[in-house]
């Protein structure tokens, strides 16, 4: 992987090897380091039974993670195209590696009894970023949309971060849990990707929930009260909403 180094590409070299060294410094710290806390967090949400609000922090993870890979291959993500579509990053990476493409989402030994129950769902990379494209949906902040969160979603977060993290960041720890070991519990509790092999798993058993909402917002614009244009006329002078977003929401 290199950065793009056109700006210095005629500096003596021992002056490029520092402002490479600082520029790596600052994809970490801006877009690594900040993933690795919306990560946790994502996980704390899930572990607490939280899921609609899971899918923001684990959105904005994966952006900063594929944002933070795409740099270090040396690829601008200045343009606004790039946003928080991280299927669109993603796309974008296939170009340079193989690292998603070559990716299953199937479960560890000890996870197997979601895949006998049919828990687990598709292995497929493209089909869970979708899910949290969707409900990681910036307006979802407000509950417009609601969710469907499955059972084996944080399994598969843990997968796709750790594939994105190592393959810039190699073995390093995630950055919270340097100076804040309390954290370690919602970091590695049944994340068989990044917990060191002395971590004491507790059992599975009620770690794992399905969780599915439709908000009253979205039944009223769909008219399952009556009167669905009066709902849509109040919502309309009394919240804020981006342009179509009515429209997607009654869809």
């Amino acid at each position: 992987m290199n950065i793009n180094t056109n700006l210095f590409d005629n500096y003596p070299e021992v002056i490029r090897i520092k402002i490479c060294n600082v520029l790596k410094d600052i994809i970490f710290e801006t877009f690594v380091y900040t993933a690795d806390s919306d990560y946790i967090n994502a996980r704390f949400l899930s572990l607490n039974f939280q899921y609609r609000p899971f899918f923001w922090p684990a959105l904005h993870a994966i952006e900063k993670y594929l944002k933070a890979n795409l740099l270090f291959y040396g690829v601008s993500v200045k343009d606004r195209k790039y946003g928080h579509n991280i299927n669109f990053l993603a796309e974008e990476l296939c170009k340079y590696t193989d690292l998603l493409k070559n990716l299953k989402l199937h479960p560890h030994q000890e996870h197997a009894m979601l895949a006998e129950h049919t828990l687990w769902g598709t292995d497929d990379v493209e089909t869970f970023l979708k899910s949290l494209e969707e409900y990681g949906n910036p307006s979802n902040r407000y509950n417009y949309y609601g969710s469907e969160y499955e059972a084996s979603y944080l399994l598969k977060l843990d997968q796709v971060v750790y594939a994105l993290r190592t393959n810039v960041a190699g073995n390093e720890i995630l950055h919270p849990l340097r100076k804040n070991s309390s954290l370690s519990y919602f970091a590695y509790e049944q994340n068989y990707c990044f917990a060191p092999s002395s971590y004491n798993h507790e059992s599975m058993c009620g770690k794992f929930g399905l969780g599915s909402s439709v908000p009253a917002l979205e039944a009223a614009l769909k008219g399952l009260y009556g009167n669905a244009n009066i709902f849509e006329a109040w919502v309309n002078q009394n919240m804020y909403f981006g342009k179509n977003e009515i429209q997607k929401i009654k869809c």
